[in-house]
């Protein structure tokens, strides 16, 4: 297997459409999760967010051997952009300012606890995915050694 190399120029051009797509995609949610009370887009996002980094950062270079520059396009670019802390902290204010203070605080509560939760659960989610390989690597082992006992 021959390892693909990025040259800083194209490492750029790679995390710029990542965040174009993470991006369009924060916005796409915004418009059909309008906020209204709570802010259940970027919530959504965050939690969606934290899941994914973890799958990129255990998995996609780790288990595929995926070269690390498209790890970190898609980490930076794509996670980076869809993700955000500042709408987070900025609708917390805004629900803050606004007398809401139990939805404010129901709102960082449940961002912090679910976050943590789908970062655990994009962890466990890897290690179900490194199972399924080795179970299917076993198999490809057992079948490799009975074709060569039957010869």
């Amino acid at each position: 297997m021959t390892a693909v190399t990025y040259s800083k120029g194209r490492l750029y051009i790679l995390v710029a459409i990542m965040g174009f797509c993470g991006a369009s995609c924060r916005y796409l949610l915004e418009v059909v999760f309008p906020t209204s009370g709570l802010p259940v887009a970027t919530l959504c996002i965050n939690i969606v967010g934290c899941f994914v980094m973890e799958i990129v950062n255990l998995f996609l270079v780790r288990r595929t051997h995926a070269p690390r520059e498209l790890a970190r396009a898609v980490g930076i670019g794509f996670v980076g952009s869809f993700t955000t802390l500042a709408a987070f902290s900025t609708e917390s204010i805004s629900l803050i300012q606004a007398g809401e203070l139990g939805l404010a605080a129901f709102y960082v509560l449940v961002t912090l606890v679910a976050t943590v939760v789908a970062t655990l659960a994009g962890r466990g989610t890897v290690v179900v995915l490194d199972r399924h390989r080795l179970k299917r690597l076993r198999e490809e082992i057992r079948e490799r050694h009975e074709v060569a006992m039957r010869k």
